[in-house]
C-alpha cells in the first residue's frame, strides 16, 4: 500500500489453486507473469512448474500452463524464477543426475508466458563519492500515483528499481542535507525490456544536473530499446539567469576550489549565502543546542513536501564569510552543515549558481 503496509489477503481462486499443494509463487517485476509450482492441474508427478499471464481486460490470471519436459519431471520441480530481462530461468529440481536432494538449474532462453515488459533503473548513490543510504521516491506521473519509496544500500550505495514499462515516472533521489535530484523516466513508448544506469552523487564532487529526462523507447519489435538522456528544462518557476555559452562552459569545468578562489568575495544585489544545519520530517526533534553559540537557528521552508529545512539565523553577503562561519558551525558539532544561496528570495545550491551562470552576470 502507499503507506508501506500490506493490503487485504485475496485468494487467487480455483483457476490457480487446486485441492492439492500449490507452492512457491513468483510474480515477475513487470506484474504480468505468475509462476508457481503445484501438485495439481496436469502435473507429471509431485511438484511441476506452471505459468500464467495476466488478462489485460479484467486483471485476472489466465488458466495456468505446464511448462513441460525437460524442466518438469516426475520428481519435485519448484521455485522457478525469471531474470528481470526474461532471458533466463532458475529453478530447483529433485530429478535424477543431481548432487543431492534438490539441485539448482538454469534454463536459457527462459520459458515464460510473455516477453518482459520491464524497465530496470539501477546505479549508485554517493555523498562526495562515498556510499550513501539515500531515499528514492517513485511517482507514476499519470494520476500522480505513489509507486513506492526505496532506500539505497548503506554499505555500497547501490539501488535497483524495477518499473513496469509503458508508464512515465518521476523519480526523486533525496539527501538529508543536499536536497533532491529528479529524473523523469519516460517509458510510454517502450514495448519490452530496458536497463539504464543512473549514478547520483551529492556534494562537492557533484557533476549531474538537478533535473534530467531519460527516454526509453523501442522503435520497432525487432530493434533494441533506445535510450536518450537529456537535462530537463529548468521548471518555469526556477527563473534561470542566462550567460554566454562559452563562459558558462568555462566555469562549469572549474573545481570547487577554483570557483571559490574566483568568486568567494563577490557581492551581488539579491544574492546572499546561508548555512543549512539540518533537514527533518519532524523539525521538533531538532533541539538546536549546538547552534546557541552561533546566533541560533530557524526554519526555512520545505522540500520533498514534508521535509523541513533548518538554517542558521545569520546570513552572509559573500561566499567566503559563509564558508568561515560554516567551518565554525561544523567544529561546534553540526557536522551536516553546508552552504546554500538565496537569489532574490529563491533558495539555490551553489552548484546551481554555476549551472545557471549567476556568477557571470556580475561583470567579473
Amino acid at each position: 500500500m502507499a503507506d508501506g503496509t500490506w493490503g487485504n489477503i485475496k485468494n487467487l481462486g480455483d483457476k490457480v489453486n487446486t485441492p492439492l499443494d500449490d507452492d512457491a509463487p513468483f510474480i515477475h517485476p513487470d506484474g504480468r507473469t505468475l509462476v508457481f509450482s503445484s501438485k495439481g492441474h496436469n502435473s507429471m508427478g509431485d511438484y511441476d512448474i506452471f505459468l500464467s499471464d495476466i488478462d489485460e481486460i479484467d486483471s485476472t490470471w489466465k488458466k495456468p500452463t505446464n511448462i513441460g519436459y525437460p524442466i518438469n519431471t516426475p520428481d519435485d520441480d519448484i521455485y522457478y524464477f525469471l531474470s528481470a530481462d526474461g532471458k533466463r530461468g532458475y529453478y530447483a529440481s529433485a530429478k535424477s543426475g543431481g548432487y543431492g536432494d534438490k539441485d539448482i538449474y538454469m534454463v536459457a532462453p527462459a520459458v515464460s508466458a510473455k516477453k518482459s515488459y520491464l524497465t530496470v533503473l539501477k546505479g549508485k548513490i554517493t555523498e562526495n563519492l562515498q556510499p550513501y543510504s539515500g531515499e528514492v521516491v517513485v511517482i507514476i506521473k499519470s494520476g500522480n500515483k505513489n509507486f513506492g519509496t526505496f532506500k539505497s544500500n548503506s554499505a555500497n550505495g547501490h539501488y535497483l528499481l524495477s518499473l513496469p514499462s509503458g508508464y512515465n515516472y518521476k523519480i526523486t533521489f533525496y539527501h538529508k542535507s543536499y536536497g533532491e535530484k529528479v529524473a523523469d523516466v519516460i517509458t510510454e513508448k517502450l514495448n519490452g525490456y530496458a536497463e539504464k544506469i543512473v549514478d547520483i552523487n551529492f556534494g562537492e564532487n557533484d557533476t549531474l544536473n538537478k533535473f534530467q529526462t531519460i527516454i526509453l523507447e523501442s522503435p520497432s519489435e525487432d530493434k533494441p530499446a533506445v535510450t536518450v538522456t537529456t537535462p530537463s528544462p529548468t521548471p518555469a518557476n526556477e527563473n534561470p539567469v542566462t550567460a554566454s555559452t562559452s563562459n558558462a562552459t568555462d566555469i562549469k569545468g572549474m573545481s570547487r576550489d577554483q570557483l571559490f578562489n574566483k568568486f568567494a568575495d563577490l557581492k551581488m544585489g539579491g544574492l546572499s549565502f546561508i548555512v543549512q544545519v539540518g533537514a527533518y520530517r519532524h523539525p521538533e526533534n531538532y533541539k538546536g543546542e549546538k547552534m546557541k553559540n552561533f546566533g541560533g537557528h530557524k526554519r526555512d521552508g520545505t522540500i520533498m513536501g514534508d521535509v523541513h529545512l533548518i538554517i542558521a539565523t545569520k546570513e552572509f553577503s559573500t561566499w567566503r564569510e559563509a564558508d568561515d562561519f560554516c567551518k565554525k558551525v561544523k567544529s561546534g558539532g553540526s557536522f551536516d552543515a553546508f552552504i546554500t544561496a538565496s537569489l532574490n528570495g529563491k533558495r539555490m545550491y551553489l552548484k546551481e549558481l554555476t549551472e545557471q551562470g549567476v556568477w557571470l552576470n556580475t561583470g567579473m
